[in-house]
């Protein structure tokens, strides 16, 4: 192996705003998943894919 390796890697990191939207979305969606389960909802084993459903633009 050479040490090219791991210098080729994609080590791209996203804008600050992407950053943002990616941890509101993440932080939500633990938020909708905790109540979920907290309030023993039924269907709380689905919630994630009910509250992670990701916006196309």
């Amino acid at each position: 192996m050479s040490d090219n390796a791991i210098s080729e890697k994609d080590t791209r990191v996203p804008d600050e705003h992407t950053q943002t939207r990616i941890l509101r979305f993440t932080v939500g969606v633990i938020i909708a998943v905790m109540l979920a389960a907290w309030i023993n909802w039924p269907l709380a084993f689905v919630a994630p894919v009910f509250t992670a459903k990701v916006p196309y633009r």
